[in-house]
């Protein structure tokens, strides 16, 4: 539980201190009211890749914390948590 404290509150110290721009919901038509800074969306994330004969597959968690609003574009920071990596495998094919 305290290491749970402890990374909440620097991921609030991250986000009152720095403003790192990524484009969250990016749009040509205005962003919603209910979007504003302090907004947190997580949604499961998963991703891979190939190189050769080789493969690496995981899956995890995506949040993007809404740090401001600027001519309808919301700014903020995105936190990618990968809770299972798989190894290494071969792909036969």
């Amino acid at each position: 539980m305290k290491k749970f404290v402890v990374l909440l509150v620097v991921l609030v110290l991250v986000s009152c201190f720095a403003q790192v721009p990524d484009f969250l919901f990016s749009s040509k038509y205005p962003v919603s009211e209910w979007i504003r800074p302090g907004l947190v969306v997580v949604y499961q994330h998963e991703g891979g890749t190939q190189s050769g004969e080789s493969a690496l597959y995981a899956t995890g968690y995506r949040i993007l914390i809404v740090t401001d609003v600027q001519n309808s574009v919301p700014c903020g920071i995105g936190i990618t948590l990968f809770i299972h990596l798989t190894d290494s495998c071969l792909l036969q094919g």
